[in-house]
């Protein structure tokens, strides 16, 4: 976990210090508190490692966190629209998603299907 929170730090200074240019983070804010997250950046080392580069041009979405008392609420489809927004005005049409918590990939199923790639 410590591995996975540093790495999510590391994708927001890149956020920050790119102006979003190499990862872009979208934060849900309710009364100055933190609800949830979502980003996009560059295939992840691990989603190009596993795919043998099949994904390396891809972006990937991910980080996509939602408080536990704000889930089921649809905080995370309103960030993930929100999302395909920033996407298609970037001109992005095809993404790439790497999901390692079960209870994440039920989620993500449900609403892409079967994943291309275990």
């Amino acid at each position: 976990m410590n591995d996975e929170v540093a790495l999510k730090e590391k994708y927001l200074e890149s956020d920050v210090e790119s102006n979003g240019e190499k990862r872009y983070f979208l934060i849900a804010v309710e009364s100055n508190k933190i609800i949830g997250s979502i980003e996009y950046g560059p295939a992840s080392d691990l989603i190009c490692h596993g795919t043998n580069n099949t994904f390396k041009q891809l972006n990937e979405v991910g980080t996509v966190f939602v408080h536990p008392d704000y889930q089921k609420m649809g905080v995370g489809d309103l960030l993930l629209h929100a999302m395909y927004s920033i996407l298609q005005s970037k001109g992005i049409k095809e993404f790439c998603l790497d999901s390692g918590y079960v209870n994440a990939q039920k989620i993500w199923k449900k609403k892409f299907g079967a994943p291309d790639c275990l």
